[in-house]
């Protein structure tokens, strides 16, 4: 199906300051234009817009000063704040949020073009926890679907506790046994999100089932452990994880006395 996208400078809202950007054909200092594009997500980087704001600038290994076109449509997202909103609302404010920033990149690359998907400040990730459902190859990447849940410890944990089971404070331990230890992991959400791991994901496991100390492994590593029958897939092993859309940059196993 045919999309209707605008390809804008940035520099066109740093400098200019216009009044309106929208998808739909008004008056954005850019041109507007049908185009045919996937919508699977192949672009994925860290950096800044240059001076002048009209590209783009990231690194690669090898290559330092690389540069592309950004390209949004009415898909596109963007998290400048505890908010996640689509860009176009944003209006001419967008190009005082991104300027100077370090910014991580979600997108579809043709050529030269990025078709923004999502864009965030890089220090926007946030630390979660969940359990691991399935690891999945894909292409060069791996597909990891996870099943977030919370790590509570405390007075939060014993009230949390308290709500989810009916148990009285005296018997919480009884009724969740992790408590004896002081913390609760709840999952009152088996609802599951699939992210991107790829060659910038962080990841540790533990060096021996059932100890604490970690140690990094590879994508290839980490997929052929999740293969094993006695893997922390089928042992519903808890990890930490940070994502900046929806590509992670960190995933640790969690120790759980």
């Amino acid at each position: 199906m045919d999309k209707k996208t605008l390809a804008f400078s940035i520099g066109v809202l740093i400098i200019a300051g216009i009044s309106a950007f929208m998808y739909k054909g008004i008056d954005s200092g850019g041109d507007v234009r049908v185009e045919e594009k996937s919508s699977e997500i192949n672009f994925t980087t860290r950096g800044y817009f240059s001076g002048d704001g009209s590209s783009f600038i990231y690194e690669e290994p090898g290559a330092p000063a690389l540069s592309a076109t950004f390209v949004f449509d009415d898909a596109s997202m963007c998290r400048f704040s505890e908010e996640t909103v689509p860009c176009w609302t944003l209006g001419a404010s967008l190009g005082e949020m991104v300027k100077g920033k370090r910014l991580f990149v979600e997108g579809v690359r043709e050529e030269s073009e990025v078709l923004v998907r999502n864009i965030a400040l890089d220090i926007e990730a946030e630390r979660k926890f969940g359990i691991i459902r399935s690891v999945k190859e894909n292409n060069q990447n791996f597909l990891i679907e996870i099943d977030e849940v919370e790590f509570l410890s405390g007075e939060e944990a014993v009230v949390a506790g308290m709500g989810d089971t009916g148990c009285v404070r005296e018997k919480i331990m009884d009724c969740i046994p992790s408590m004896n230890n002081s913390f609760y992991i709840r999952n009152t959400d088996t609802g599951t999100e699939t992210y991107i791991a790829d060659e910038n994901t962080f990841i540790a496991t533990f060096k021996n089932p059932g100890a604490p100390d970690l140690e990094r492994v590879s994508l290839e590593s980490f997929f052929r452990k999740s293969e094993d029958p006695q893997s922390f897939i089928v042992g519903g092993y808890h990890f930490m994880f940070l994502s900046e859309g929806m590509t992670l940059s960190k995933l640790e196993e969690q120790y759980t006395p």
